[in-house]
């Protein structure tokens, strides 16, 4: 009963398919009459052709139901949207007016109300399905560009950060040669000059400058991801000595500014790295947080945490200065992005590269009470050690 009840309907529908093909001429004009394509403003005569085969195959569709007359009509229209400048939504405006007109066609005809009904009730069915597979394909479409573009930006930054380490080794390998002579020639005149303190004065403060641009020269190096001199010398280490070396250089500072500061530490800590990189990291990391907490006027804290999970050692500098803007946040270690009017962007980039070189990770998250820096170091398991 129920087959031929199903029958019947199909019946009667292929009835009124002869007069909507009739009627193609009609009523693709009067889809472009209406309003329905007022958002295309291209050329009417390039689109007639894609306006009539979509109709012809949403018909056929109607007489014989096949995936691949759908698909056929979804190439269809990736074509010609590729082609024309026509938005999905006009097509989906389209789809849905030939609807309406075969369903106006239906309600002419001479069939019994029940079976006008049963009738429109199969034809929106149909069209809802035809609708839901367009809307599918451009999802699809949609998320293939999405993908296609954050992979463009992922070797954009990958060749702008290759760009950047190269420049950084040269520019630090340019400058670090004649300082190294310089340093030379002033311990040269140093062990001549004897000792009036006036001359020896104005070398102290020269050698002081020096060691301070070495010291910038070392930190552009650092920048790089290639591997350079620096890199080599690499043992096995305690994070805690490290940690509390770090703290203690702030200690002065902590206490003119009046920033509380709690460290809760793992002891012994032991990875293996280059000390000398990790401790510039890590002070990096706790000069970030200070800048961050002088925007507070009272109660600035500053917590440093280090713990062990399975075979990682995490390092968590938390402080309850403002929140990083959200807009900046996926892009924090990205070169030259600074929260600070006057910051150069260079700080958190080479933590994450020293880190990195470490075979370890640097994460971030900020919200409106606190700002937390991870820092997640390999577990160094040796008996030479202990």
């Amino acid at each position: 009963m129920v087959c031929d009840e199903g029958m019947r309907v199909e019946n009667n529908l292929l009835l009124f398919i002869d007069e909507l093909l009739e009627k193609k001429t009609q009523i693709i004009n009067h889809l472009i009459e209406q309003s329905i394509l007022k958002g295309y403003d291209g050329d009417i005569n390039k689109l007639l052709p894609f306006l009539n085969e979509a109709f012809l195959i949403i018909v056929q569709s109607l007489n014989k139901w096949d995936d691949e007359l759908i698909e056929r009509f979804g190439e269809l229209v990736n074509h010609f949207q590729n082609n024309i400048p026509i938005q999905f939504d006009v097509v989906v405006d389209g789809v849905n007016f030939v609807r309406k007109e075969l369903e106006s066609v239906i309600k002419d005809s001479a069939l019994k109300d029940i079976e006008k009904v049963e009738v429109i009730s199969k034809v929106n069915e149909h069209f809802f399905y035809l609708q839901k597979q367009l809307s599918l394909d451009e999802i699809q479409k949609k998320t293939e560009i999405i993908e296609e573009k954050e992979q463009l930006v992922q070797l954009l930054n990958h060749e702008r950060m290759t760009i950047l380490g190269k420049l950084s080794t040269t520019f630090a390998h340019e400058l670090g040669n004649p300082l190294t002579s310089l340093k030379g020639f002033i311990q040269l005149l140093e062990s001549r000059l004897g000792k009036e303190e006036q001359e020896a004065t104005y070398i102290n403060h020269i050698q002081r400058d020096i060691k301070q641009m070495e010291e910038h020269v070392q930190q552009f190096l650092l920048l790089s991801q290639e591997q350079n001199q620096t890199d080599a010398s690499k043992q096995a280490l305690d994070l805690t000595k490290v940690l509390r070396e770090v703290i203690d250089k702030f200690k002065p500072v902590f206490s003119e500014q009046n920033i509380r500061h709690h460290i809760q530490n793992y002891d012994p800590a032991i990875v293996y790295g280059n000390e000398q990189q990790l401790k510039l990291s890590f002070m990096k990391l706790v000069n970030n947080a200070v800048d961050a907490l002088l925007h507070r006027k009272t109660d600035r804290r500053l917590a440093v945490k280090l713990c062990r999970r399975e075979d990682i050692y995490e390092l968590i500098f938390t402080n309850n200065g403002p929140k990083i803007p959200d807009h900046l946040q996926p892009n924090i270690f990205e070169p030259f992005v600074s929260t600070k009017e006057l910051g150069k962007g260079l700080g958190l980039s080479m933590c994450k590269q020293v880190i990195e070189k470490h075979h370890g990770q640097l994460t971030c998250s900020s919200k409106d009470d606190q700002t937390t820096f991870i820092v997640q170091l390999n577990v160094y398991e040796s008996e030479d050690w202990y």
